[in-house]
């Protein structure tokens, strides 16, 4: 958050909303690893999924 500041007062606008979002992108990530066999479960279900049509 505040490298995400810092970025915003320096008027480079869009490398702070590129940083914010490659942030929560890593933090989602971590969330999925924590929870990979649930994750892999949806994986595998939403491409059996579609090879059905």
């Amino acid at each position: 958050m505040i490298i995400f500041f810092l970025f915003l007062k320096l008027g480079d606008y869009w490398i702070s909303v590129t940083c914010f979002l490659y942030f929560i992108y890593i933090y989602f990530l971590y969330r999925l690893k924590r929870r990979s066999k649930h994750f892999l479960h949806l994986m595998s279900y939403w491409r059996s999924q579609r090879s059905l049509y």
